[in-house]
C-alpha cells in the first residue's frame, strides 16, 4: 500500500513549486522530503521528477500521476471535515465535475443558484478535462458531471441541456468569410488550425474529412 506521507510530499512539491516550499508546508527538512519522493519513485518504478541543479521538475510521468492521484489526496484531506459533519448529523454532499470550457458561462451561475436554495449541502466542485469525466462518474467519485456528449459508458445516464453547431473561425479578409456555411471539403486547400485529436469535435471532423477523401493542411 502506498504511503500517504510520500504521496503528500510528492503533491506538495508540484503544487508549491519547489522542494523548499513543500518542506516548509510539511514541517520537514528538505532532505527528508527528498527521501520520501525517492522512496515513492522506487515503489512506483516511475521517474516522477527530473533533478537538475538541485531543482525538482515534474516529468511527463509525474504530471500524469499527479493528475490521477490529486483527487485521492483531496479526499483524504477532507476526512476530518467529513467526520465532523457525520458527528453533527449534517452530512449532505454533492460531488460535481465539469469540463474547463463550460465552467464560467454555465457551471458557475448554476452553482450560485443551487447554493442559494441548498445552503445546507456541501458541494464539492472539480474541473477536469473530458477524458476523466466518464470513468470518474461511473466509478462514483462524482455524482454528476457537465461535459460534451456523447458518452458511451453503460453506468452513466445523460441528459442533453443544449446543442450548438460547429463553426469555422475565418479572418475577415478571407475569400470564404462571407459564406453562411461551409462544408469540410471546402477547407481542403486552406491551412487548418485543428483542435486536439482527443476532442470529440476534431474526431468527428476527421471522420467526415476521411469519408470525403479530404486531407486538410493541419
Amino acid at each position: 500500500m502506498l504511503s500517504i506521507k510520500r504521496l503528500q510530499a510528492f503533491a506538495l512539491v508540484i503544487e508549491q513549486g519547489s522542494l523548499t516550499a513543500a518542506a516548509r508546508a510539511l514541517n520537514m527538512s528538505e532532505p527528508a522530503v527528498s527521501r520520501q519522493i525517492a522512496a515513492l519513485e522506487a515503489e512506483l518504478e516511475l521517474p516522477l521528477f527530473s533533478r537538475e541543479q538541485r531543482q525538482l521538475t515534474p516529468t511527463d510521468e509525474g504530471q500524469a500521476f499527479y493528475a490521477q492521484s490529486r483527487w485521492t489526496l483531496q479526499s483524504i484531506n477532507r476526512l476530518p471535515e467529513v467526520a465532523a459533519q457525520i458527528r453533527s448529523g449534517a452530512l449532505r454532499s454533492l460531488r460535481f465535475i465539469c469540463m474547463p470550457r463550460l465552467v464560467n458561462a454555465i457551471a458557475a451561475p448554476a452553482i450560485v443558484r443551487f447554493m442559494d436554495s441548498h445552503s445546507e449541502i456541501h458541494l464539492n466542485v472539480e474541473v477536469h478535462s473530458r477524458q476523466f469525466l466518464e470513468n470518474w462518474i461511473a466509478g462514483q467519485r462524482f455524482d454528476i458531471g457537465l461535459g460534451t456528449l456523447p458518452t458511451k459508458h453503460p453506468d452513466i445516464s445523460t441528459k442533453t441541456i443544449f446543442e450548438m453547431p460547429a463553426c469555422a473561425v475565418i479572418p475577415r479578409e478571407h475569400e470564404k468569410s462571407d459564406a453562411e456555411s461551409l462544408r469540410l471539403r471546402e477547407l481542403a486547400d486552406i491551412p487548418y488550425i485543428a483542435l486536439p485529436e482527443a476532442s470529440l469535435v476534431q474526431q468527428h471532423a476527421l471522420q467526415i474529412m476521411d469519408r470525403d477523401g479530404v486531407r486538410p493542411k493541419t
